[in-house]
């Protein structure tokens, strides 16, 4: 599959659901974002640590709550709250993420893009595999970004003009742009999942 088929299922999943899912990402982002709003994190080094635990977690739900979407399952906003089942390998991962991203833009900047692809997949990984530590989904991301990190990088870079476009739109665009992008995102990691379990079984 490519870019543009990956988009065009998204937008097809998404026809009919529009406000539904829209109001699930403000939701989202409200709560991901409630001590940014609530406090001033460079006074406080806990609350921001807590801020960014809490994100990692939400993110983990938000995955769920797409990759329910995109497999056409039943789906409800309570959903994007499925991170919490799941709060210790959730903060772990989040933390050791931050961890490695920091650590590869210290080095370079090209490595810390590079491991950025390859753990790219991630909160997708631990959201539909429950009980799994974080530690495997690292690898388990490395594992199946394997040969796939220019395509993704390609996926991303595509919304580039979206998301400029977006900004002009005093943010209103991004209610529309976001469950779009993370439904694609969605659509690739199913694809590459698959494409690598069939790797493995040839």
């Amino acid at each position: 599959m490519n870019t543009k088929q990956y988009k065009k299922m998204a937008l097809e999943q998404l026809k009919g659901k529009w406000t539904t899912v829209v109001l699930a990402f403000l939701l989202y982002n409200l709560v991901s974002n409630i001590f940014r709003i609530s406090f001033d994190l460079e006074s406080n080094i806990i609350i921001r640590y807590a801020s960014s635990i809490l994100y990692g977690i939400m993110t983990v739900g938000m995955s769920y709550y797409c990759l329910r979407i995109t497999k056409g399952q039943n789906f409800q906003i309570k959903d994007i709250f499925a991170g919490f089942k799941q709060f210790l390998p959730a903060m772990i991962l989040n933390i050791l993420v931050g961890l490695g991203i920091s650590l590869g833009y210290v080095l370079l900047i090209i490595p810390g893009v590079i491991f950025n692809l390859m753990i790219s997949q991630v909160y997708f990984i631990l959201a539909e595999n429950e009980g799994m530590g974080a530690i495997q989904c690292i690898k388990e991301s490395i594992s199946i970004m394997k040969g796939n990190k220019m395509n993704y990088f390609v996926l991303m870079l595509s919304f580039i003009g979206w998301i400029v476009l977006a900004a002009f739109t005093f943010g209103i665009g991004y209610l529309v742009l976001y469950p779009y992008m993370n439904l694609t995102y969605a659509n690739y990691y199913n694809s590459i999942k698959e494409n690598s379990r069939h790797s493995i079984a040839t």
